[in-house]
């Protein structure tokens, strides 16, 4: 299989991360189809060195992303652009492409958040526990509970 950029470390904790439009793709980690959605288009994997990011229209910033100097046009539609550039060149896109941050709390927002919805959190049913709804230990401890040891089995 052919390398190609991992988005997860352009990203970091700053970019949102996105996978393919597929229903099944979240169960694999292929870094394939990972995306860094942006308000403009969405960047993707292209090759070892480049990535790609493909526009949602041919409008201004379309065009303005285009005439960069570094940015080679793979694709042009109807519908927009399929640009490639070097990943080292990734913040001089990003500055146009706009991607989608990721939400970053402080300490402080997320307690604050925490308490303010401390009121909808979820409680279990009122005597769920003694109905056996809720199991008490871990996965292991309930099937190993559910199933008689091998030796007394045979």
């Amino acid at each position: 299989m052919l390398d190609c950029i991992d988005l997860r470390t352009i990203a970091g904790n700053r970019y949102r991360l996105a996978h393919d439009h597929k229903p099944d793709v979240r169960a694999t980690d292929d870094p394939w189809l990972l995306t860094i959605p942006a308000q403009f288009g969405h960047f993707y994997p292209h090759s070892a060195e480049l990535i790609g990011f493909a526009t949602n229209s041919r409008g201004p910033m379309a065009r303005k992303l285009a005439a960069l100097s570094f940015v080679t046009i793979t694709q042009e539609g109807s519908d927009g652009y399929n640009l490639t550039f070097p990943a080292e060149r990734f913040a001089e896109v990003a500055l146009i492409a706009r991607p989608k941050r990721r939400r970053q709390l402080t300490p402080e927002q997320r307690q604050a958040a925490i308490d303010r919805l401390a009121d909808f959190r979820f409680s279990p049913a009122g005597g769920a526990q003694e109905s056996g709804q809720i199991r008490v230990g871990t996965a292991l401890d309930v099937l190993s509970a559910a199933s008689p040891p091998l030796e007394a089995a045979q």
